[in-house]
């Protein structure tokens, strides 16, 4: 996957666009955060290590040499050469290179985590920053309005057919739209700073517009269930810690058994100081040892330690596919209830509340009624807008949810 990543962030620099798609700037993350760097070459270092676990046990060579020669019947003694070797259980070796190696894919997994969770940073922080652009958008044509209501009040009020109060007020709606706009553009700036820092370039780099989302429907739950149990990284993550438990408790278990030694001492005879047919031949002793395990209290109490860590593990994984089903649960309906309010403003309240407008401002040109109530208007239609915008924002923000909850990419959407 990484090799893929780097791949195409070579071959596109999604930052040279007119616009910026969401899987764009989420692949460049995954490439660029420093912080997956470190926990990828963690993970590598964990690899590594896991080769070279438990170890068969190296034999001991020793030499001796004696200043005085010990004598013996076949004369005497002047050095020796000895090796011995440790021959540990195959069970105790085995169960802690599969703990080591199973070492590893936790940490592999919590790797896939660390890019599931910088993903969905990234997707949300996407999404708030095109909602400041399309507020600010919003609070702009809404400018234009009220600057129309405005030259409208003032010929209005050449003719003696509307009063200064109703200049006034346009011209305090403006103003106030100006300050919103003010506003909407500094909470721009600092959003882009917030998805470079993501996308670990400099704050103050230049985005591009972020593209909308598209409104296509959440997948069906079921399938997203399914994967989720099945494939979620930190599911993964739990399991690979029980079986590397698992193996360790296949090291205690054998830990307090017998083990055995074996050796061999060559001992250099000198010659021509000792008489019968051996003399000076040089004297080979074979050893066998083996340990005699005393405590097996401590033995026992070890092994019923990692019995009951296996247990607490397979504990935490049960427990924790019951809060990844939750967690799809609650961010599927989180999308589908966003998906509903913005279907709600886009086919009943905004065409409604444009046509309000539009009425209502052709009547308060033919004096048919009072500015104030064209100022209502005015402000709930740029209220319903700006509730549209939060809304779509609200659309990435729960699917990016709905991704980090299922473990992968939710297909259909962004």
């Amino acid at each position: 996957m990484v090799a893929t990543l780097l791949l195409l962030g070579l071959l596109a620099d999604p930052f040279g666009a007119p616009t910026l798609s969401v899987e764009a700037a989420v692949q460049h993350a995954l490439v660029a955060s420093p912080r997956l760097k470190a926990a990828r070459l963690r993970l590598q270092a964990a690899r590594r290590a896991a080769e070279g676990a438990a170890p068969w046990p190296e034999p001991v060579v020793q030499a001796t040499a004696s200043p005085l020669p010990i004598v013996t019947r076949n004369g005497p003694a002047i050095a020796s050469l000895g090796v011995t070797q440790a021959f540990p259980w195959y069970a105790a070796i085995d169960g802690e290179r599969d703990a080591a190696r199973l070492g590893g894919d936790e940490r592999a997994a919590e790797v896939a985590l660390a890019e599931l969770a910088l993903a969905r940073a990234v997707r949300q922080a996407c999404h708030r920053l095109r909602q400041s652009t399309d507020e600010l958008a919003v609070v702009q044509r809404m400018a234009l309005i009220a600057r129309r209501l405005f030259h409208l009040a003032e010929a209005r009020l050449s003719v003696d057919q509307a009063n200064q109060a109703d200049v006034l007020l346009v011209q305090a709606e403006l103003a106030r739209l100006e300050n919103e706009a003010l506003d909407l553009t500094w909470q721009r700036r600092t959003r882009e700073a917030e998805l470079n820092t993501l996308l670990a370039r400099p704050l103050d780099a230049p985005l591009p517009v972020v593209e909308p989302l598209a409104a296509d429907p959440a997948p069906a739950v079921d399938g997203l269930l399914a994967w989720a149990r099945d494939h979620h990284p930190e599911l993964a993550r739990l399991d690979a810690r029980i079986e590397a438990t698992r193996a360790r408790l296949r090291v205690a278990e054998v830990r307090g058994w017998p083990r055995l030694t074996a050796g061999a001492t060559w001992t250099f005879l000198q010659p021509g100081q000792a008489m019968g047919d051996d003399a000076g031949q040089d004297a080979l002793m074979l050893m066998a040892g083996v340990s005699v395990p005393l405590w097996q209290d401590r033995y026992g109490a070890s092994a019923e330690a990692v019995e009951a860590e296996a247990a607490a593990a397979e504990a935490a994984r049960a427990a924790a596919v019951d809060v990844a089903v939750l967690e799809v649960l609650a961010a599927h309906v989180q999308v589908e209830t966003a998906m509903r309010q913005v279907r709600l403003l886009d086919e009943a309240l905004l065409p409604l509340s444009r046509q309000a407008l539009e009425t209502l401002e052709s009547r308060y040109g033919a004096g048919g009624i009072g500015f104030s109530t064209v100022l209502e208007a005015e402000r709930a239609l740029e209220r319903f807008e700006r509730q549209r915008v939060a809304a779509a924002a609200e659309v990435g923000t729960r699917v990016a949810d709905l991704r980090y909850a299922v473990g992968r990419p939710v297909e259909g959407a962004p």
